[in-house]
C-alpha cells in the first residue's frame, strides 16, 4: 500500500495561519518514515531549515490571502517546486486526512497559475504529476475555481452551466477528457467574486504579523468581525435561530475563539451592510489584524 494518500477537498477549507503554524510544528515532532520524507523533501525543495520552510509556506498563505507576492518571487521556480511540495504533504495514515496544509499548497497553485502567464514555454517535470491532479497551466479545474472563489463546488458547476447572457457565466473548455477554464477567462470571473484577491508584486510583503495584532474570523466577502459590528446589546453571534448576543467585541472574539480550537462550528456573527442592514456571515478563515482597525480608536 502507497505511503502517500490523496486528499482533495471538494469545498473550501479553514487554512488560518495559526492553524498551519500549529500543523507544522505538531509534523515537526513526528518521527515516522512518511513525516520524515515529507520533511526531508520539502526542505531540500525550498533548500530551507525548518524555520525557512515554515516561512515558505507563510508565504503561501500570504499570497492566497492577500494577493501580494515580492518582487523577487521566482515564478519558474515555484512551477517546479510547488507540484512536488504537494505530493510531499499528501502523508501517510499517521497524520489525520483534510490537514489545512495541504489544501493551501493546493489553493497557492491555483493562485499561482491564474496570477502569472504561466504556460509560455514553461512545463512541469514528468515526476512531478504523480497523484497530481490539476497540472494544467494555462488553465483552470472547477474545483480550483471553488477554492480561489470561497465558494462550493456547486456553486462554481452553476455558473458553468448558466445561460451565455448571465452576467454569472463561468465560460469553460473541454481538454483530454477534462471540464477546465482558460487562465486568462478565469482571473476575469474571480475578480467579480468578493473573497479572490489577484495576484501582483510587491516591494515588500509582510508575511509576519506587527505587534499589537488580534486574531478575527473573516468572511467570504473579506468583512470582519470589528466594532462595527457591536450593537446596543453588543455582538451577536452564532447560528441563525440560535443566536446570543456577547456583551463587547473582546467577549465576542473570545467565545468564537474558544469554540473554535474546540472543534465547534463556524464563527457567524452579524454585521451591518452598505445600508446598514445587519446579516448573518460566515467565517472561511481566521487572520491577524491591527488592534486599531478592529476595536477603532480606543
Amino acid at each position: 500500500m502507497s505511503l502517500i494518500k490523496l486528499y482533495i477537498h471538494d469545498e473550501p477549507q479553514d487554512f488560518s495561519k495559526d492553524i498551519i503554524d500549529r500543523e507544522l510544528q505538531t509534523f515537526s515532532h513526528v518521527k515516522t518514515p512518511a513525516v520524515h520524507r515529507f520533511f526531508e523533501s520539502g526542505l531540500g525543495l525550498f533548500d530551507a531549515d525548518f524555520d525557512k520552510l515554515s516561512s515558505a509556506i507563510r508565504g503561501m498563505h500570504h499570497a492566497v490571502t492577500t494577493g501580494e507576492y515580492p518582487e523577487s518571487f521566482n515564478i519558474q521556480r515555484a512551477v517546479e517546486i510547488t507540484p512536488f511540495f504537494l505530493n510531499a504533504v499528501r502523508l501517510a495514515s499517521d497524520i489525520p486526512p483534510g490537514y489545512s496544509s495541504e489544501h493551501l499548497a493546493n489553493v497557492f497553485w491555483a493562485h499561482l497559475k491564474v496570477s502569472f502567464p504561466l504556460a509560455q514555454g514553461r512545463v512541469i517535470p514528468p515526476k512531478a504529476t504523480y497523484s497530481f491532479s490539476h497540472p494544467e497551466l494555462d488553465a483552470l479545474a472547477l474545483q480550483e475555481i471553488g477554492w480561489l472563489a470561497g465558494i462550493s463546488s456547486a456553486s462554481v458547476a452553476n455558473a458553468a452551466s448558466a445561460a451565455s447572457d448571465s452576467p454569472k457565466k463561468l465560460v469553460t473548455i473541454r481538454r483530454n477528457g477534462k471540464t477546465l477554464v482558460d487562465r486568462k477567462v478565469a482571473l476575469q470571473w474571480l475578480k467579480k467574486t468578493p473573497a479572490f484577491k489577484p495576484g501582483r508584486r510587491v516591494s515588500k510583503a509582510s508575511i509576519y504579523p506587527k505587534q499589537g495584532t488580534v486574531l478575527v474570523p473573516v468572511a467570504k466577502d473579506g468583512s470582519i468581525l470589528d466594532h462595527t459590528c457591536v450593537r446596543s446589546k453588543g455582538v451577536q453571534i452564532g447560528r441563525k435561530g440560535n443566536e446570543r448576543y456577547c456583551p463587547s467585541l473582546e467577549a465576542a472574539l473570545a467565545e468564537l475563539a474558544k469554540n473554535r480550537n474546540q472543534g465547534a462550528e463556524r464563527a457567524r456573527w452579524r454585521r451591518p451592510n452598505h445600508q446598514g442592514i445587519y446579516g448573518i456571515v460566515t467565517a472561511v478563515r481566521w487572520e491577524e489584524r491591527n488592534r486599531n482597525e478592529v476595536f477603532g480608536d480606543e
